[in-house]
């Protein structure tokens, strides 16, 4: 048998060595344009693929990049990034300010006396209130410093048995954040559920889960022996608290301001390697905005312990007022109770007493 047509046998032998595309060569750069106000290091007719060069510009001008000199690379055909040379007394975009934001101009430079509107991160503020910057030949100045607010939260504390579910981490949260645990598998809160949310108030966290195991009861642990702390590990972590005494056997608890401590404030360690019941620290305040009380001065929120009376100033509302009016209010059990707005000669009746 004689083969007539061996090409069509080669193209079934090696139909895959056909199919596979030939690699793309990368292309080279032209020399950068730099419109004969700057100039570069070493000058070519052309510039490899990856290839990186140094650029400087004429007196009165400098690079759109930091420094007096900038640095481009070929890549594909094109340089990144497109050399540019500007006024010296323009700026190029402000370097990294920690905590802000602001809208970035497309050509990647400012010019001199152009102001620049700069945003606070989430749980983040200015002292005094400062938020544009502006270019002032060739520098930045009166950039705004954001710094964590008082009443924003740190991350949430890490809970045993527990994680923070759709939500990424970051280090400052801001006030009335909301965050979700949920607790191990096999695990559950006091009150039988699996997740349990807290939110930011006022700095601090409210209190979080206990997860405990769903088939561990309260009532058999009791019968087990205590030993040293040392032999349960971490200490737990009781949210709005801190350990205020440790020793060898036991570690005691205190909650912080505006919380009140429910449960036992000792905390020791069974032989079975659980800890005895944990505190916990309820809320113990309340939140008056002054923003929904016409009659008062608007000052913004103010936090009041339970059972705790002060004195608010009252706004201006009748026009024979002369002195300063303020009212009194009290927290009872988180509910305000808003006395009367009565001047210092007005103590005689029994509303303003």
């Amino acid at each position: 048998m004689h083969l007539r047509h061996p090409a069509l046998v080669l193209l079934l032998w090696f139909p895959a060595v056909l199919l596979i595309p030939a690699p793309t060569a990368k292309q080279d750069c032209l020399p950068p344009r730099l419109d004969n106000v700057g100039f570069v290091l070493i000058p070519k007719d052309k510039y490899n693929h990856n290839q990186t060069i140094s650029y400087s510009c004429d007196n009165g001008l400098k690079p759109a990049a930091e420094g007096w000199w900038a640095q481009i690379t070929c890549l594909n055909g094109k340089w990144s990034p497109e050399p540019q040379c500007i006024d010296e007394n323009s700026c190029v975009k402000p370097e990294d300010v920690p905590n802000t934001r602001y809208s970035s101009n497309t050509t990647g430079w400012y010019e001199n006396e152009k102001k620049i509107q700069v945003k606070c991160n989430k749980g983040y503020g200015t002292k005094n209130n400062l938020l544009t910057g502006t270019c002032i030949n060739g520098t930045w100045s009166s950039m705004p410093v954001c710094e964590k607010s008082a009443d924003s939260c740190s991350e949430p504390p890490q809970l045993p048995h527990a994680v923070i579910i759709n939500q990424k981490y970051q280090e400052v949260f801001a006030v009335d954040s909301e965050v979700m645990y949920q607790c191990e598998d096999g695990y559950t809160t006091e009150q039988g559920e699996s997740m349990k949310s807290v939110i930011c108030i006022s700095g601090n966290w409210t209190e979080g889960p206990t997860c405990r195991s769903s088939s561990s009861s309260g009532s058999s642990v009791s019968t087990v022996p205590t030993v040293p702390i040392s032999n349960c590990g971490r200490h737990p972590i009781v949210i709005n608290a801190v350990v205020v005494q440790s020793d060898l056997m036991s570690l005691k608890y205190r909650c912080n301001t505006f919380y009140s401590l429910e449960g036992p404030e000792i905390v020791k360690c069974y032989s079975n390697g659980m800890w005895s019941e944990n505190p916990t620290c309820k809320v113990a305040y309340c939140v008056l905005n002054t923003k929904g009380h016409d009659v008062l001065k608007d000052v913004g929120r103010k936090y009041i312990k339970n059972g705790e009376t002060v004195e608010m100033e009252c706004q201006k509302l009748k026009f024979y007022w002369v002195r300063t009016h303020k009212a009194k209010v009290q927290c009872n059990d988180g509910e305000i109770q808003l006395g009367s707005c009565c001047s210092p000669t007005d103590t005689a009746f029994t509303d303003c007493k």
